[in-house]
């Protein structure tokens, strides 16, 4: 590969990191399926098949409102990073 198109590749990979960066709030752990959703720019849909085909890992939670206890579907930081980066990697 020549210099001038690993310069322009490791260009490219800073801004995708620059933009994944922007897209996943430092402090959430975890992630509605409609929040995970907006991230990728895909239907929630889409998101809850991901998570059926082990693309990107779930959990459900434990969630008391108004005395009662309810389970939630809830998406983890870090898959979601793994699936950005690896996208990244595939457009590339």
């Amino acid at each position: 590969m020549k210099d001038k198109e690993k310069q322009i590749i490791g260009k490219i990979r800073q801004v995708v990191k620059e933009e994944l960066a922007g897209k996943i709030p430092d402090l959430k752990q975890w992630f509605k399926v409609e929040e995970a959703a907006s991230i990728f720019a895909v239907s929630s849909d889409t998101i809850r098949n991901w998570m059926d085909a082990g693309t990107l890992e779930a959990r459900m939670i434990n969630c008391k409102r108004n005395k009662t206890l309810r389970k939630h579907v809830r998406v983890t930081r870090e898959s979601i990073v793994k699936l950005l980066n690896d996208r990244s990697r595939q457009a590339l």
